[in-house]
């Protein structure tokens, strides 16, 4: 029983090393590339469009579309396609990518988008758009036809979609700047009523000094007239002289 367990425990170790991995099956393109073709599915001609086009949508619309196809896919083709898009760093680090990718041997094809990109390309939107332009070509295996019907598309849609991008930041600023004048009158408000304050604190300090120079010039007076006073007191008496008339 013991060998026999043992038996099993090797032949499923041994399978599970046996299955390739995505980076043994893959080499990620080189910077700048954006077209895997593993299935030797895609002309030369078509390949060097797709480099062109995609490096204008990474530089324009700020989304980095991949093309990759394979001769045959060992697990579901969204687990693989989010493996790419995770082990090649689609998008980059904002994870705005979208990964086409064709499964000749299984003969299906899917897409997905990174998640920087999802809310904009939604599974629906992505289905719709390889259903559309990818199925009646591979359906007639003229697999590149395909995938250049899939690069006009999502060229559109990407326009679209730097559109809507620079509407929400056009948006975002103008919110920023209407909020910006809004405050500035409670700012412009806040240092008039400063202003006020002080002009009144000032007025007050004024009617204080000038009180304190009347109340000294008074005690001044007083002063003047009691030592007068005193003067007086201290002199004095004046005597009658006598006159004797000749």
């Amino acid at each position: 029983m013991r060998r026999l367990l043992t038996l099993l425990l090797s032949i499923s170790l041994f399978m599970l090393l046996s299955i390739p991995t995505l980076a043994a099956t893959i080499t990620a393109p080189g910077n700048g590339d954006y077209v895997y073709d593993g299935a030797n599915v895609i002309s030369a001609e078509t390949e060097a469009m797709l480099r062109s086009e995609c490096a204008r949508m990474e530089a324009q619309c700020g989304l980095q579309f991949t093309v990759v196809t394979m001769p045959t896919v060992d697990r579901s083709l969204y687990e693989y396609t989010a493996a790419l898009i995770a082990d090649w760093k689609i998008g980059g680090s904002s994870g705005r990518g979208v990964v086409l990718l064709l499964d000749i041997g299984g003969d299906d094809y899917y897409m997905l988008a990174g998640d920087g990109a999802k809310s904009y390309f939604t599974n629906p939107v992505l289905q719709s758009l390889v259903n559309t332009n990818m199925e009646p070509s591979f359906a007639a295996k003229q697999y590149d036809s395909g995938v250049k019907n899939c690069l006009y598309a999502m060229a559109a849609l990407a326009d679209s979609f730097r559109r809507e991008q620079a509407l929400t930041t056009a948006g975002t600023t103008e919110t920023t700047v209407a909020a910006a004048a809004a405050a500035q009158p409670e700012e412009e408000s806040g240092v008039i009523s400063f202003l006020k304050g002080l002009g009144v604190v000032l007025l007050i300090l004024l009617g204080i000094v000038l009180l304190g120079i009347v109340l000294l010039f008074l005690l001044a007076a007083i002063r003047r007239q009691q030592r007068r006073k005193r003067r007086r007191r201290q002199r004095p008496p004046m005597r009658a002289v006598k006159r004797y008339d000749e």
